[in-house]
């Protein structure tokens, strides 16, 4: 005959101490729900081992149950299935076997200690896993269920494996070291402010280009610490700080800025500013990259100061040429056409040069260079409206400009004498594409005069087809069908 068990009414003490452990019974509960598995069929006094080892490897816990001194007094399957011992092994104080020997002492001393007080309990070793063939580590959490004297009449125990937990705890440290180590070895100052723009990191680089400390600047804007007037003393408002629009408006921003050091003085920066998003992509913060580019700002300086010297003196040279020229054309036995002639060669090369001087001899626009070299034509209002010019934005280097600019003065001067621009309706189209790694520019005149090849090139021709072609690394070819001059040319650009 079977005898009913006792129905022991649980204490407000004993409800609240065992609360936890409810707690967490449901959570994994829930989690276990989320599977589609039927737990109805994992009851824990079902002899189906089978799916109780599922559930105990799947949410790899184990729950039990002690009598009031802490021993097992009936069949535990949870534990059974997760440590694999039988019920005659880890009855009374077998349980303790399946602890990792290191660990079995000072646990079997901490859960008598419990018992013994009556504490909540609560610990963490090492668990043999049956289904790993190895220990795993754990917390073990239980709590005594008292009766209505206030007597210990079981204990309700859990252990949790924190394997996973611990694993991505490590790695979190890990990863905070590495990224610790970069930040601190950088040369690049870094900044992170929270949703209030007030900073909450400062790496070394950081404290070192402001000469502020993190403490020194939390509870206010970053930028009413180190950004917050102009270089002439004017208030510079944190509204108009394009490295706090970031945040609000969710966007990255970069550029250069001027920032105030601790000490007063100011230093040009470079910065990038970045959202900081959560992982719902909403932003939280700001990250700033700040670069100190004082070097680089004097290095610019010097280089001006050299080029402005440069070109005035290549001006000066140019202008010397001009006039020894002038001096060495001056006979009545030179013809005047000629001295015009190398006097409007000598000031095409001058306006190219000009160009290249307001670009610091860097890559050249070649829709200006062909405007310039064509704007005398344009500038006497006869070939006005006359001029098409046309093309994608290509970039040039100093050499392929100062080429090309003199192939345009000799194309529109020959035009102007005896082509498309000689007449009150002629046109002159000069476009260019992009094919590939190639530039191709056309030179098209149309409604001029009947076009008569000349019998022998002269030394504009000459000039294009032999020197711009060897200066270029391309290919040049004139031709002259009635209609008007076409010019093709050919050269390698950049992307």
């Amino acid at each position: 005959m079977t005898t009913a068990p006792v129905q022991r009414p649980l204490t407000d003490t004993s409800q609240a101490r065992i609360a936890e452990l409810e707690a967490e019974v449901a959570r994994l509960r829930r989690r276990l729900n989320a599977t589609g598995l039927d737990t109805r069929a994992l009851d824990p006094g079902s002899d189906s081992r089978a799916d109780v080892a599922r559930l105990v490897g799947w949410l790899a816990i184990c729950t039990w149950t002690t009598d009031a001194k802490g021993d097992f007094l009936e069949p535990q399957p949870y534990w059974q299935a997760y440590t694999g011992q039988s019920w005659d092994e880890c009855r009374g104080g077998g349980w303790a076997n399946a602890i990792h020997p290191d660990d079995r002492e000072r646990l079997r001393r901490s859960w008598a200690e419990a018992v013994a007080t009556r504490r909540h309990y609560s610990a963490e070793g090492r668990l043999w896993r049956a289904d790993a063939d190895g220990y795993r580590p754990f917390i073990s959490k239980a709590a005594p269920v008292l009766d209505e004297r206030g007597r210990v009449c079981e204990w309700v125990g859990i252990h949790t494996e924190t394997h996973d937990r611990r694993s991505l705890e490590e790695a979190r440290i890990a990863s905070e070291l590495r990224l610790s180590a970069v930040l601190d070895n950088t040369r690049m100052a870094v900044f992170m402010m929270d949703d209030r723009q007030r900073c909450v990191y400062m790496n070394a680089a950081a404290e070192q280009l402001t000469g502020y400390r993190l403490d020194e600047t939390q509870d206010r804007p970053l930028h009413d610490v180190i950004h917050h007037r102009y270089p002439d003393g004017r208030p510079f408002p944190l509204q108009d700080c394009p490295i706090d629009r970031a945040y609000p408006e969710d966007n990255q921003t970069s550029g250069e800025e001027v920032f105030v050091h601790k000490d007063g003085h100011f230093y040009p920066v470079a910065f990038t500013a970045s959202p900081i998003r959560d992982q719902a992509a909403k932003a939280v913060g700001t990250i700033v990259e700040v670069r100190d580019i004082r070097a680089e700002k004097e290095a610019q300086a010097r280089l001006r100061l050299l080029m402005n010297e440069l070109n005035h003196r290549v001006k000066n040279t140019l202008a010397t040429v001009q006039s020894i020229v002038r001096q060495g054309l001056r006979g009545s036995e030179i013809p005047s056409r000629v001295r015009e002639g190398i006097d409007a060669r000598l000031l095409a090369l001058s306006r190219s040069h000009d160009l290249l001087t307001r670009e610091a001899w860097g890559r050249t626009c070649l829709k200006e260079l062909a405007d310039l070299a064509l704007e005398p034509y344009r500038a006497t209002g006869e070939a006005a409206g006359r001029l098409i010019v046309e093309g994608p934005e290509i970039r040039l280097d100093p050499y392929a400009a100062l080429a090309l600019g003199m192939a345009f003065h000799e194309l529109a001067t020959n035009a102007a004498k005896y082509g498309a621009l000689s007449n009150d309706r002629g046109r002159v189209r000069l476009s260019w594409r992009r094919d590939g790694g190639a530039l191709r520019i056309d030179w098209k005149e149309e409604d001029g005069p009947p076009v008569i090849p000349p019998k022998e090139k002269g030394f504009g021709s000459r000039l294009i087809e032999r020197g711009l072609a060897q200066q270029l690394d391309g290919s040049v070819a004139i031709a002259y069908p009635p209609a008007g001059v076409v010019c093709s040319i050919e050269m390698p650009v950049a992307a």
